[in-house]
Parts: C-alpha cells; structure tokens; sequence
C-alpha cells in the first residue's frame, strides 16, 4: 500500500488561502505531499479552493485519487439527480487526470426515513448499475466508503454495507476505519467482515469507540484506542491507498503519517 495526502492540516489551509494564482496554490500542495514523502494525492469536492478538472503535470506524478465528499439525502428527488450529476463530473475529471480511483459517500437515510431504507437502496443500486460499467470501461475503479450506522446513513450496519457491495463484484470498498471503529466494531471484525469485498482504499485517523462522532473520530494516530499495526499490517501488500483525513495542523499530521509508517512490516 502507499500513503496519499488528502489534508494539508489547518495551519496550511489559512495559508493555501492567502496565495492568489492557481500556479501558486498546486505548487504548495506539490511541495507538501513531497515534504512528507507521499506517494498519492486524494483529492475531494472541494480541494481547498482548486479546481481539478485541469491538473499541472507534476501533479500527475502522484498516484491520483478522487473522493467526491458529497452526502446525498434520497427523501429528495431532486437528490438524486445532483449525486448523478456529482458522478457524472468525477468520471471525466478521473479521465482527464490519471486519477485511478473514484470514491462515493454513501447516501443518507435519517431516522424519519428509516421505513424507506429499501427505497433508497434501490435508487443507490440504479445510480451503481449506471455508472459502474462506465467506470470499468475508462480502467478507474468506484468505490464506496464504509460509513454505516448512527441512525444515519443508508445501511445500518457494516453486515448491511457488505451485503449491498458484494452485490458488485468490481465496486471498490473505502473503508473509513476511524467511522467503524467508533461505531463500536473491532479491528479483527472489521477485517473479517469486509475479507471478501474489492478494498481500493483506506481513510485513515484514530478514533475512539462509541465517543460522539465529532469527538472520537479523525483524530491524529496516538489520540485514539486503534491499533494501527494489526490494522495496517493486513493490507501492506494490497495495492491501494492510504488517506489521511486527519483534523489537526500540519506538524501533527506528518507525525501520524510517520507513526503509520512504523506500524507497517514489509518484510
């Protein structure tokens, strides 16, 4: 596996912000993802101010990466069409870029609307069914992140999660272990409950279990209770990415990068 930069850390945001040109602002990410010694780039919906459809080439040096970070609500028709929309926009940047990977939040399902959950997946399913092929046919990857549960999102469970992905034999799996881990689920349960499905990414930060999300989840490794060397361990050898989406400043996140590291036995 190989560590992809996602957050610049919050001292890098304010000043990502201050630099004016386009020029200015991809270099400043090209410097930071070289400083700590990533390999990839994923980027999101928005990326800090930067357009992506129109990459510098050295950007494309990097292993590529796409997380549209949009959060679909299905009650609403008009939902729908816009998550396709979101898609639809993904692909071409995905083709245009290099970018190996396209990653989906899956949509939500609020407590009110837990009667129409089989309603929802039905719509998910279609949006999958439509865009899946394209995807295959480009030779990038869509995966699905693993956020479930929390009277939420649209599977209540990671038992649900796996179900509806398995359904998909070339849909990726995003697993957000900081979100499963809190959720109350082990690492070795984790693991086993997604052994089978086609992992194409990890989203990587500590967490908690069964804090409130905002307070035990992204958190720099060392703040939390996962153990990273069992956990990272299982996919040294798979070729995919590891994110981190940590909320803390710049310095702190290149510890946890460099933790990570340690953790990781390629013998």
């Amino acid at each position: 596996m190989y560590f992809a930069l996602k957050n610049i850390g919050i001292d890098n945001e304010e000043k990502i912000n201050t630099l004016t040109s386009l020029s200015d602002r991809w270099q400043f990410i090209d410097r930071i993802a070289k400083y700590d010694g990533y390999n990839g780039i994923q980027f999101s919906n928005p990326f800090y101010g930067i357009p992506i459809d129109n990459l510098p080439g050295y950007i494309k040096n990097f292993r590529l990466t796409y997380h549209l970070d949009y959060t679909a609500d299905f009650s609403q028709d008009c939902e729908v069409e816009k998550y396709n929309s979101i898609i639809e926009k993904g692909l071409f940047c995905a083709v245009e870029n290099r970018v190996e990977d396209v990653s989906l939040h899956p949509p939500i399902a609020w407590y009110k609307d837990h009667h129409r959950r089989d309603e929802f997946q039905m719509k998910f399913s279609r949006i999958i069914e439509t865009w899946l092929p394209m995807f295959d046919s480009e030779g990038i990857t869509l995966s699905v992140e693993s956020h479930v549960g929390g009277n939420v999102f649209l599977h209540s469970s990671l038992e649900k999660y796996a179900d509806f992905i398995s359904q998909y034999p070339e849909l990726g799996t995003l697993i957000d272990i900081s979100h499963n881990f809190n959720d109350g689920r082990i690492i070795s349960d984790i693991i086993k409950m997604i052994s089978n499905l086609k992992i194409t990414g990890l989203h990587l930060s500590d967490a908690i279990s069964g804090a409130e999300v905002g307070k035990g989840t992204h958190l720099p490794v060392g703040n939390g209770e996962i153990n990273f060397s069992e956990f990272l361990n299982h996919f040294a050898h798979y070729d995919i990415y590891g994110a981190l989406e940590i909320r803390a400043t710049s310095e702190i996140i290149s510890e946890s990068l460099l933790k990570l590291k340690a953790c990781i036995n390629l013998a």
